[in-house]
């Protein structure tokens, strides 16, 4: 991690992490990891059931568990590149969060302007204009924010 452009806290919360999800896996599968290091042995049921059990259900607002959808995608994030970096160091035989899918996080759907409210921004913006005097720096920049505006509505048209 410190030969990447990543910041210090990063680092650290990265390192964090990875700690909590090694510490999990040792306390949850001393016996399963017999003959082979603990990371070795880790299969992608145990990267699942991590994840599983820190992670909010969507569309559950009862559920108390820490994550949400996208902090337990960061989380898989930080794994799977770890285990891709021990698998090319030869440290695994495979990267176990390959295999682990979650949820997909749910994006809010664009709202719609009506078109009398971006009539109504535009009258506003003309009044503007005309209210400030010709020397007022305000009126410029008005007249550069209508105009900008008008461009983007054509351009989405």
């Amino acid at each position: 991690l410190r030969a990447t452009r990543l910041g210090e806290r990063t680092i650290e919360a990265y390192r964090r992490d990875l700690m909590r999800f090694v510490e999990a896996v040792a306390a949850e599968s001393s016996e399963s990891h017999a003959g082979c290091s603990l990371l070795e042995g880790v299969t992608p049921e145990e990267v699942a059931a991590y994840l599983r059990a820190h992670f909010r259900e969507p569309g559950r607002p009862g559920d108390r568990r820490v994550w949400s959808v996208r902090t337990a995608h960061r989380v898989r994030a930080i794994l799977h590149a770890f285990f891709a970096w021990a698998h090319r160091a030869g440290l695994v035989p495979a990267n176990p969060v390959s295999e682990v899918q979650l949820p997909r996080v749910e994006r809010a759907r664009p709202r719609v302007v009506p078109a009398a409210a971006i009539d109504q921004l535009f009258a506003y913006l003309e009044r503007r204009i005309e209210e400030l005097s010709r020397t007022d720096p305000r009126r410029a920049a008005l007249y550069i924010l209508d105009a900008a505006v008008l461009r983007l509505l054509d351009r989405l048209a």
